[in-house]
């Protein structure tokens, strides 16, 4: 065997020795699952020029593998999902200068629907704990809606927002409230929608197919489970890093 190929032979063994160690030592932190609407209507092109973004208007369901793999399914007109659990989610549209950047003057932790929200400051003080229409000029809040969705065996986060896609959102819920059992939500459509100089989507829900009692409560618990062991481990940490505002956990386990 020659000298050159036996150094190859020499340095491939290394490297798959390397990344195994790597896995075997590193911790993994595995992201939450998501689904999210590419609303970007130009993207950087070559040298910074910008181009028109391709996947503009495209809904995404973003899973990932045990080893961190990232998964990409497309959600298309007409594809239906179950809306496992409902939250709110209360987001500030002003935002200061951060040490990487810019980040939100107040933050609030989602909660149910109905529920008090607390707003705190970017020291983490609470500077507010009351009801959201309470807050929302104040702080400059927007409301979200938080679906944690069953879509093709899967369960993801969704936050949506936008006057016309919630608008779309309560008149399903609604709807299937008055039906008295849970059904499936479709997408009937996504909407480019433009004020001149702003481009944007707006979804379009319908009332899907009746969806199994069980299989709705399960999943149900699952979230409520994941989501209780989740702001615990966060209380912990908070409680480990006391006067800490920069506090980073696992994200959700699914």
């Amino acid at each position: 065997m020659k000298k050159q190929e036996k150094n190859n032979l020499v340095e491939v063994e290394e490297q798959e020795c390397l990344d195994r160690w790597r896995k075997i030592t590193q911790k993994t932190v595995k992201k939450s699952n998501s689904i999210m609407l590419d609303n970007k209507s130009m993207i950087d092109g070559e040298n910074g020029k910008p181009i028109q973004n391709p996947d503009f208007g495209k809904l995404k369901a973003v899973s990932y593998t045990e080893d961190g793999e990232e998964i990409i399914e497309e959600m298309k007109v007409g594809d239906e999902f179950y809306p496992a659990h409902v939250r709110v989610h209360a987001v500030c549209r002003d935002y200061d200068d951060g040490p990487q950047g810019k980040i939100a003057r107040y933050t609030c932790e989602e909660v149910d629907q109905g529920h008090p929200i607390e707003v705190k400051d970017s020291t983490g003080e609470i500077v507010f704990r009351g009801y959201y229409s309470d807050a929302k000029e104040e702080y400059n809040l927007k409301y979200k809606v938080v679906i944690y969705t069953w879509f093709k065996d899967k369960m993801y986060r969704w936050k949506i927002g936008g006057m016309d896609t919630l608008g779309s959102w309560f008149a399903v819920n609604n709807t299937i409230s008055a039906k008295n059992y849970p059904h499936t939500v479709k997408i009937k459509d996504i909407k480019t929608q433009s004020n001149s100089t702003i481009f944007w989507n707006d979804i379009v829900f319908e009332v899907g197919n009746r969806f199994d009692v069980r299989k709705a409560l399960e999943l149900n618990t699952e979230v409520m489970n994941s989501l209780e062991n989740y702001y615990s481990k966060k209380q912990e940490k908070v409680k480990e890093l006391e006067g800490t505002s920069d506090i980073e956990i696992d994200n959700l386990p699914f």
